[in-house]
């Protein structure tokens, strides 16, 4: 891999990963929500 594309990739999940917290701190961690967080993070890897 070369240095621009792992930087890409690399910004890109920093970006999903900084849209996931937020997304979290707004719903408020309940139970509930930290599972759908989960599934989120889930489904995301798996497209990834």
């Amino acid at each position: 891999m070369t240095w621009p594309f792992t930087l890409m990739l690399l910004r890109i999940s920093l970006r999903n990963a900084v849209i996931i917290v937020l997304e979290s701190f707004l719903l408020g961690l309940s139970k509930q929500n930290f599972g759908t967080l989960l599934s989120k993070l889930w489904l995301w890897r798996k497209a990834n």
